[in-house]
Order: C-alpha cells, then structure tokens, then sequence
C-alpha cells in the first residue's frame, strides 16, 4: 500500500489525492507502526489543508521512536518548522523518498537509504509471490511497483512468471497485463 501511494503521488507530481490517503491508511491499517506511511500521510494531510491532523500524526510517532533514535531529532525539528508556520514539502515520492523512517525493516533493507528500504519491501512481495503464486492481485501489485522504481528488467520477469503462472486464466491475466500498461517501468 506504501508503494502504491507513493506511485499516486508520483504520477500526480506529489500533489495530495483521496485515493493516496486512502492508500496510506490501508497501510497503516495492516502496520501502525508503520513509520513511512505514517510520515507520508502526516504531510499529504497537511498539504490538504489538515496541518493539525499531519502534525498531530507525526507527534504521534514520537511516542514510537526511542529516545536516542536520530530520525527523532529530524522529526521533532521538521514538527516545530511546519507548527511555526513554516512551508510544507511535498510527500516523498520513490525519486524521493521518505528519509530514514523504518528502524529495523529499514536496517534489513539495506541501512538509512530510504530506496533500499522500498526496494526491501518489493523484494519480500517478491518472495511472498514465490511461496504462494497463485495471487493475481499480489502479480499485479509487484509488477506496478517495479514500474514506479523504474525497474524494466524486473517488471518483465516478474510479467513473465505471471504470464506462465495464469495461462488459461483471461480475467487474471487481464488484471496482470492492465498493470504492466498502466506502470512501465
């Protein structure tokens, strides 16, 4: 749900829409504590005009970060800048992604750099594809995320397992092929 919302916010150039909160909350939904998501919502809110809602959000995450955490320090100093009424950025989108948002999944996902951290979570769709295959949906999803981080070659292997994995099955098929159109890579 992360990377869909970051791929809406791509495609309408950060600009906040219903479907990309609505995006962000199912995230949220499936992990509270996700902190990316969270982040993201955070300033998509107050871009909407909900300054309150977006801060109050992320001072929700203080209370979720350990007080020798570094990315508090970051927090804490973009919270007082927006709350004096300072300009608000436009969420991250994968050219630019969330800054060190996600502890540990983002030191599993390769350190601070927050494109590792995506990357990490497509590679674990990725693998959660090759245990369980027969997810059109999931296909779908993989395939649209290798098209917002821009990756042909892994969008065309991945089109390719789904292609063998659903022949024969038009209506996934359809779902799988919409996907690829609609997201080169």
């Amino acid at each position: 749900q992360l990377v869909l919302a970051q791929a809406m916010l791509a495609s309408s150039d950060g600009k906040p829409s219903p479907e990309a909160a609505a995006a962000l909350r199912r995230a949220i939904a499936l992990d509270p504590k996700n902190l990316a998501a969270r982040f993201i919502l955070g300033r998509t809110q107050m871009l909407a005009g909900d300054r309150a809602g977006g801060l109050g959000l992320w001072r929700s995450m203080l209370a979720d970060l350990a007080s020798g955490d570094p990315r508090r320090g970051e927090l804490e100093g973009e919270i007082a800048r927006i709350g004096a009424g300072g300009p608000i950025d436009a969420p991250p989108t994968p050219s630019t992604p969330v800054p060190s948002t996600d502890g540990p999944q983002m030191a599993e996902a390769g350190g601070a750099d927050p494109s590792a951290f995506i990357r990490g979570m497509v590679a674990r769709q990725a693998a959660s594809l090759a245990a369980h295959p027969d997810d059109a949906e999931g296909w779908a999803r993989l395939i649209r995320s290798y098209g917002v981080l821009h990756d042909a070659a892994a969008q065309a292997d991945a089109l390719a397992k789904a292609r063998r994995q659903f022949v024969g099955k038009p209506l996934a098929l359809k779902l799988i092929e919409d996907e690829a159109k609609a997201h080169p890579a």
